[in-house]
């Protein structure tokens, strides 16, 4: 089994080399280190050539975003499965590789990640299952944590018009359109930065509506008056849980519940 562990990175060289160190310590032997660097101005590319022996390859040259220089990796990707560590994260422990290797049996593999701020850290924890009703909650794994097959990577790469959710896009329409397997790993594999996080929530989510709008417009999700409306609400409110509470049901196949709520709902 073998593992591509792709970095990303752009003028973050005081953390990058922490990054590089937490990949070439790991006990696993069997995965190649790739390295996109968007043509960095600081330190980046002196910290990548002083590891630069153990780095399978890199470049440093301007790219056209994030997802972009996600792509670049996964050109070159030769191994079985793909993790993006990006440039600030580090993995867990030194034999998170060698430990995750065993159970990379289905398409998606995600494992636990620890979410590290600057007043303290948080376990986020990998959800069981993926499934329609995760992603009309707008909710997303983190990509930091999740291996994913190369091969369907290389089929359909990230798509570079979306600024911030092309990772969420990606996992949505390979789930969901072509039925692609998805595991919980049960271990924490990553420490992911995640200060300033907050800041992007609204965009996020606004390009997590826009995806799911193209997706209804093209037929590829049922037109429904409860998933339109989970769809409108804001996560986390009252009104939220409620409306989840009886979308829930009603996937169930509690047809009463369907009547019932269109009732009120009209009212």
């Amino acid at each position: 089994m073998r593992i591509s562990v792709i970095t990303i990175n752009y003028n973050n060289g005081d953390l990058l080399e922490a990054t590089i160190q937490s990949v070439v310590e790991q006990d696993f032997t069997d995965y190649e280190y790739i390295v996109i660097d968007g043509g960095s101005t600081d330190s980046s590319v002196s910290v990548i050539e002083k590891y630069s022996g153990d780095i399978s390859y890199w470049i440093s040259e301007k790219d056209r975003g994030i997802y972009h220089a996600m792509n670049k990796g996964i050109a070159k990707a030769t191994g079985d499965y793909c993790l993006f560590l990006n440039s600030g994260d580090t993995f867990y422990a030194k034999d998170t590789l060698k430990n995750a290797a065993g159970f990379l049996d289905a398409d998606f593999v995600c494992g636990d990640a620890m979410l590290v701020y600057s007043s303290g850290k948080s376990l986020w924890q990998a959800p069981a299952a993926v499934d329609p009703l995760f992603f009309i909650q707008r909710l997303s794994v983190c990509h930091q944590s999740l291996f994913i097959k190369t091969g369907l990577l290389k089929q359909r790469s990230y798509d570079e018009s979306l600024k911030i959710t092309a990772d969420w896009e990606q996992v949505f329409y390979e789930v969901l359109m072509n039925r692609r397997t998805y595991k919980k790993l049960d271990a924490i594999v990553c420490n992911y930065l995640s200060d300033g996080i907050s800041s992007n929530e609204a965009k996020s989510d606004a390009e997590k509506r826009m995806i799911l709008d193209n997706y209804r417009a093209l037929g590829y999700i049922e037109q429904d008056e409860l998933l339109e409306l989970v769809h409108k609400l804001k996560i986390g409110t009252r009104k939220y849980r409620l409306t989840l509470f009886f979308v829930k049901m009603i996937v169930n196949g509690n047809a009463s519940v369907r009547k019932w709520f269109r009732k009120i709902n009209r009212t």
